[in-house]
């Protein structure tokens, strides 16, 4: 098991008022699992709770079988786990070669980072086409493909994805997932938060419905899709 969540509570603002309550989540080696259900369930806010950017109040969180419940974000880079938040956040005034750079910011051998970049150029071609203009000049897709790899300059083990199909076009979203499975292939396990449960359960190999920051199943795609009774209640018909 890489991540085990275990027993979550967490708030946003008043402890007494809790986003997530008893969520217990688990990444294996090599696994796409997704994070669905109705907006609200607290789906991100699992993420943001890995990521300190809400409050732990009860709760563990393992990586590797270490505790890194209260550890910062700058110590859960070090050790192979990466954010692409909703909406991207990328360093819009930055060229792509230069959010690229800042990426690698915790690598200490200047070659690993212009042999990664290389990497990353090669996974999304069109980021060696565009490596030299500013990151808010570029489509919504272009933006996207920098922040993966943006991410996978510092050769992350597990990525967690809040997102990544929201706004884009039909034609983008497909090529997104597809990107997907890509960097899983290439040995990088993902935690996806995806209100998009058609093409989420299509590259997931696990998958858990949230509802009102409670965990209300946990299966396989197949399982999820078979049950009339969790598509209506919790994923919308």
């Amino acid at each position: 098991m890489l991540i085990a969540i275990r027993n979550l509570d967490a708030f946003y603002a008043a402890p007494d008022r809790l986003a997530l309550e008893g969520v217990s989540i688990s990444v294996n080696q090599n696994e796409i699992v997704a994070l669905i259900g109705p907006n609200g369930a607290g789906k991100s806010t699992v993420l943001k709770a890995i990521f300190k950017e809400v409050q732990i109040k009860d709760g563990t969180i393992l990586f590797e079988g270490a505790d890194i419940t209260q550890l910062s974000t700058n110590r859960l880079a070090r050790l192979g786990i990466g954010f692409i938040p909703e909406g991207r956040k990328l360093f819009g005034s930055l060229t792509v070669e230069e959010n690229l750079d800042m990426g690698g910011y915790i690598l200490t051998d200047p070659k690993k980072v212009i042999a990664n970049k290389e990497k990353v150029f090669e996974l999304f071609p069109v980021l060696s086409k565009t490596r030299n203009k500013v990151a808010k000049k570029l489509s919504g897709g272009e933006q996207q493909m920098l922040a993966f790899g943006r991410a996978l300059m510092f050769n992350p083990k597990l990525l967690l994805m809040d997102e990544p199909s929201l706004g884009l076009a039909p034609k983008i979203v497909a090529m997104i997932f597809d990107m997907i499975k890509t960097i899983n292939n290439l040995g990088v396990s993902i935690l996806l938060v995806e209100q998009n449960v058609k093409k989420a359960l299509e590259i997931a190999h696990r998958a858990y419905v949230l509802n009102l920051g409670r965990v209300a199943f946990e299966g396989t795609p197949k399982e999820i899709l078979g049950s009339n009774d969790l598509k209506k209640t919790y994923l919308g018909g």
